[in-house]
């Protein structure tokens, strides 16, 4: 994955989770195109970061990750 790529998948990541506030592990690796190294250096970013939690095998978002999803959610309201 090259540096876009990692923000576009961390983007959706946090952007879904704002909407559901956790999910399956699993589920965001399949959605993530079953690539396990990739899913795990988000889910470390993320976690490492304070943006989410993992626990039980599922990413609830934290505070910080809805502020920032939020922020993305404003710029894609203007980019569209």
């Amino acid at each position: 994955m090259n540096k876009q790529e990692i923000n576009q998948k961390l983007a959706a990541i946090l952007t879904t989770l704002d909407e559901v506030e956790d999910a399956a592990e699993s589920t965001i690796y399949l959605a993530l195109g079953s690539n396990i190294e990739d899913f795990e250096l988000l889910k470390d970013l993320l976690v490492k970061s304070g943006m989410v939690v993992s626990k039980s095998n599922r990413l609830s978002i934290t505070p910080l990750g809805r502020t920032l999803a939020n922020k993305i959610n404003e710029f894609a309201k203007g980019a569209i």
